[in-house]
Formats: C-alpha cells, sequence, structure tokens
C-alpha cells in the first residue's frame, strides 16, 4: 500500500516535470512506473537469494518486512531514474 502512494505521488511529480519541459507527461509516467515494478522485483528476488530462501520458507512477518524494504527502496530508484534522465533533457 505504501508503495502505491508513493507511486502515486511521484508520478504526478514525474508528469509535472515533463510538462514543464514539454514532453508528454504520461510516457514519463509509464516508463518511471514500469522501472518502479522492475527493480522492485529485482530487489526483493536478490535479498531472497541472499538469505537463502527456498520455496518451502514459511512466511512469517519478518521476513515479509526484510523482503519489502528493500524492494521499496530499489522501486524508487525508478524514480530516481526517470528523474535523472528528465533532467538531462533539460540541459
Amino acid at each position: 500500500m505504501v508503495e502505491l502512494i508513493m507511486m502515486i505521488l511521484l508520478g504526478r511529480h514525474i508528469g509535472q516535470m515533463a510538462s514543464a519541459q514539454g514532453q508528454t507527461p504520461w510516457h514519463w509516467q509509464l516508463r518511471m512506473v514500469l522501472l518502479w515494478v522492475f527493480l522492485e522485483f529485482l530487489g526483493i528476488t536478490l535479498v531472497a537469494q541472499l538469505i537463502g530462501l527456498t520455496p518451502d520458507t514459511e512466511p512469517t512477518l519478518n521476513l515479509v518486512l526484510l523482503l519489502t524494504i528493500p524492494g521499496i527502496a530499489c522501486g524508487f530508484g525508478g524514480y530516481l531514474l526517470t528523474r535523472y534522465r528528465l533532467e538531462q533533457l533539460e540541459g
């Protein structure tokens, strides 16, 4: 739920940045969402492999938090990459 709220708020910001530069906002918002989802999945997968999870592992609250926090951090990287690319178009 937290990542959805972050994605909506940050997507609005990306749209405003794109509009200010004469770009189509939906293109950059879609790019941000796709990067967010891909990088979040990648972060969760990498952490799961690093701690040695198997399909037989029981999901506990600690385990879910352990996987969710790096996933959100990696997903936020999708916003940062999109913002960086938009800022490059400026100059």
